[in-house]
């Protein structure tokens, strides 16, 4: 509810963690929060710099991810492009044969 949130941030800005994530992307509400407790906008910043360092961090494991398997294809011999030439063409199919903790190390999530 918009006017329980907006009562709680009047005492405390990082009561905004608990709001609604849609209710966050409400340009009104985060005016009328920012107008009530002018803490309210560091907050949201530093909501969106840990976004931008999540999104960063998601980035580099996926290109390590993908350099790996670059790596896992030159050492089998086939590939990487032929591989995936072969897959979309339904020529070819992959088993994935690592152990549980290698496959939850390594995957792309």
């Amino acid at each position: 509810d918009p006017e329980i949130v907006l009562a709680a941030v009047q005492h405390d800005a990082k009561a905004l963690m608990h709001a609604d994530p849609d209710l966050l992307c409400d340009t009104d509400f985060t005016m009328q929060a920012m107008a009530t407790n002018r803490l309210v906008a560091d907050y949201l910043l530093s909501l969106t710099l840990d976004g931008q360092v999540q999104a960063a961090e998601t980035k580099r494991k996926s290109e390590e991810a993908w350099q790996q398997g670059e790596a896992d294809a030159r050492d089998s011999g086939l590939p990487l492009e032929s591989a995936y030439l072969q897959f979309q063409r339904n020529e070819a199919l992959f088993l994935d044969s690592r152990s549980v903790e290698e496959f939850d190390r390594s995957h792309i999530a």
